[in-house]
């Protein structure tokens, strides 16, 4: 079973480590990075007999802009050894709840092509890519959502 909650202090270096797995063409972000903002990790109780037991197993943070209006899908990663299994998605999915119980409007993505996985997950949850970007860490597309009317 996989739970999704708020990130706590003590979860921060478990964290930055799937960061750095996940994204090792991103430079580390600043202690305290995750708390500025806000960030939810993934926890599973189904642990794999040939991997280290570690219940966090994925993380996703976010920011809202000054008018409430639009949240913006920061960083995500999940365990490559426990990739596949809908914890990507069940991170999607709340951090679209947050942004409905907030009055959020709109929501944008940015799905590199170094992670093709991403932009997938975007349009799964209906995210319409709308622009090619660059960007520091490689080519990408933003994604927009507008007035999610249900959460998949």
């Amino acid at each position: 079973m996989v739970t999704i909650r708020p990130m706590e202090p003590g979860d921060e270096p478990r964290v930055r480590e799937l960061t750095s797995i996940c994204h090792p063409e991103y430079p580390a972000h600043p202690v305290g990075w995750y708390f500025a903002h806000p960030t939810l990790v993934a926890e599973t109780d189904l642990m794999r007999w040939d991997q280290p037991s570690e219940p966090i197993v994925g993380y996703a943070s976010f920011s809202i802009d000054h008018t409430g209006q639009t949240m913006s899908m920061d960083d995500s990663g999940v365990d490559p050894a426990h990739r596949g299994q809908g914890i990507g998605a069940a991170l999607m999915s709340e951090r679209i709840r947050i942004g409905q119980e907030l009055g959020v409007k709109t929501w944008l993505g940015l799905g590199l092509t170094l992670h093709p996985a991403m932009g997938k997950l975007l349009q799964r949850f209906g995210f319409h890519a709308c622009q090619h970007v660059p960007t520091i860490h490689g080519a990408g597309v933003v994604h927009v959502r507008s007035e999610a009317p249900h959460v998949q």
